[in-house]
């Protein structure tokens, strides 16, 4: 087996957040999620976020994920990745192996113009997946994930992942103007309700080891 690149993972980089607010409807019938979890699905905030990691192990890269909210299990209620996109085979390959995350494969273009605004677009310009724009504004302000946590629960064959990554950076409000996804590839978020967006740059993140839990309670 392929253990090039296993956890924990410390990772740099600068990217956004977006936070939503989605319905049971849509969280069960167009959001991707997956049988086991579909049933275990607790409301909660959800979240879309757009990565550019400048620093991993495997080298830079681009990442666009999907979060529906929080599931329970055990008791506790979890967040899970139910769709997501990078642009490396390697961070593919091993997030997949060492975290049960998703990943799949896609092309990412990262661009800031001469006022500032982020435009990022995740496939080609003929078959986007996702296109977000949006104009950073105000003081910087500390993030930690001690104030926004989003612990993950990846369901992996007959057994289930959790992982409780940390991270911290600094932070800006941002203006959304444009958030476009495919909705087949990438859930279309356009029915959920936008709760805020946040610019991180820079940030620090590390991944460590799962914990390996049953899916009992």
């Amino acid at each position: 087996m392929d253990n090039r690149f296993p956890p924990p993972w410390s990772l740099s980089g600068r990217g956004c957040i977006l936070l939503y607010r989605f319905s049971r409807e849509f969280v069960e019938t167009a959001a991707g999620v997956p049988p086991q979890l579909r049933e275990r699905y607790s409301g909660g905030i959800g979240a879309v976020m757009l990565v550019d990691y400048g620093r991993s192990p495997v080298g830079p890269y681009g990442e666009l994920l999907f979060i529906p909210g929080r599931f329970t299990l055990n008791g506790a209620r979890w967040a899970s990745i139910t769709r997501i996109f990078v642009s490396s085979q390697d961070s593919v390959d091993a997030g997949r192996r060492n975290w049960a995350i998703p990943k799949e494969l896609a092309p990412f273009r990262f661009e800031t113009s001469g006022d500032g605004q982020k435009q990022i677009l995740v496939g080609t310009d003929e078959e986007p997946i996702a296109r977000v724009e949006l104009d950073p504004y105000g003081p910087r302000f500390p993030l930690h994930t001690a104030l926004l946590p989003f612990p993950l629960w990846q369901p992996d064959g007959n057994r289930v992942l959790l992982t409780r990554f940390q991270g911290k950076g600094r932070g800006r409000l941002a203006r959304v103007t444009t958030v476009q996804t495919d909705g087949i590839r990438f859930p279309d978020v356009s029915g959920g309700r936008l709760l805020a967006a946040v610019f991180v740059d820079p940030f620090k993140v590390t991944f460590p080891e799962p914990q390996v839990v049953s899916r009992s309670g």
